[in-house]
């Protein structure tokens, strides 16, 4: 614990066990937790990156079988989300319809955001949902994309979002859940901090929407969180736990956290915000696994799914593909594929068989 840190503890916590002899250790105990996680998540991204890197050609293009560590490896590759299911819904579904709640999602994203005065890093996390936003309409008015894959700035857009998206979910509803329960009941309502003041309309929106949000992702855009994804928010969820423990700063999402003013509390806050985020990540990677097993025994949401599967699969082969086609082959494949493609999944596959059905 810092010696600038105000050390006036409530007579409370002093009960508990947390005073100026106790806190200290327990503060040590914590950074040191913290980086052995961060060492542990950035060894991970060089080692399933050198993996990815040195895999044979035909194991790329899905050929050949992987063993169990190019499988971990893979899984860990970012940029699986979430352009994947822009293809997938602009071939399967009502891309319209699809646009249009991203679009709500992005304005009521950015709306909070701004309205509740979350600082720069807020910003950037919460930056997902207009950014997924852009994504969706690239894809929307460059169809031959599906066919051809993505250059390196839509390549380098789409893994910034699939981190996002392993990340800000995650956070957003741990600020919920920490919210509701107080800290899972250990905390007082004195002992929580905000970044301001806000009116009671605008908290109900800003505790209830993300949890809306999750649903709209999983359930309508068939995102997916994986086991493997723990490490990003490993990585992410301790890094901002390494500047919560160096400067203190009350800015958000460190706003949850009030470590100068508030030692003791903030100490406990700390331990389950840096475990609760990977608990989360592993609760939301079951629900997706639930939520396919349940899908695939429905009639029509289950083609649907196995279709956007497939072409997902097909997206990645061809992604793969572009790697080991010289820039001459890639200029001709898009010239002769362009045209062909343009308006390639404007009518949603499933209301075409509905409409030849009917006829």
């Amino acid at each position: 614990m810092r010696d600038d840190w105000n050390k006036e503890i409530p007579q409370f916590w002093i009960d508990n066990g947390l005073n100026e002899e106790t806190l200290p250790r327990y503060y040590l105990y914590l950074s040191i937790v913290v980086y052995i996680f961060l060492i542990l998540s950035t060894a991970n991204y060089i080692f399933t990156w050198w993996t990815r890197k040195n895999l044979a050609p035909l194991k790329r293009l899905g050929e050949e079988p992987l063993t169990k560590i190019e499988q971990y490896s893979q899984n860990c590759r970012l940029g699986q989300e979430p352009a994947m299911n822009f293809i997938s819904s602009a071939l399967i579904t009502n891309d319209r319809a699809y646009i249009v709640i991203r679009c709500i999602l992005a304005f009521s994203s950015l709306f909070l955001t701004v309205s509740a005065n979350e600082g720069v890093r807020s910003i950037f996390l919460g930056a997902y949902y207009p950014l997924a936003l852009i994504m969706t309409i690239y894809v929307n008015f460059n169809r031959e994309l599906i066919i051809e894959g993505f250059g390196n700035k839509a390549q380098f857009l789409n893994k910034l979002l699939s981190w996002l998206l392993t990340i800000q979910v995650q956070l957003r509803l741990f600020i919920c859940i920490s919210w509701w329960t107080q800290w899972l009941g250990i905390c007082r309502y004195r002992d929580m901090a905000r970044a301001a003041e806000l009116s009671r309309a605008l908290l109900f929106t800003k505790e209830f929407s993300p949890p809306l949000f999750l649903l709209v992702e999983i359930l309508w855009f068939d995102s997916m969180f994986k086991f493997a994804g723990v490490w990003h928010i490993i990585f992410a969820g301790n890094l901002v736990g390494a500047g919560m423990l160096n400067d203190g700063v009350p800015e958000p999402p460190q706003a949850m956290l009030y470590m100068p003013e508030r030692p003791a509390p903030s100490v406990i806050q700390a331990t389950i915000f840096v475990f609760g985020m990977i608990f989360i990540q592993f609760f939301l990677s079951t629900i997706c696994l639930l939520k396919i097993w349940i899908f695939k025994k429905l009639p029509v949401i289950g083609d649907r799914m196995r279709n956007r599967q497939n072409c997902i699969a097909i997206f990645t082969k061809r992604q793969a593909l572009n790697k080991f086609m010289g820039a001459a082959a890639m200029e001709k494949r898009k010239t002769t594929t362009n045209g062909a493609y343009k308006n390639f999944g404007r009518r949603s596959t499933l209301r075409r068989s509905t409409v030849e059905q009917a006829r």
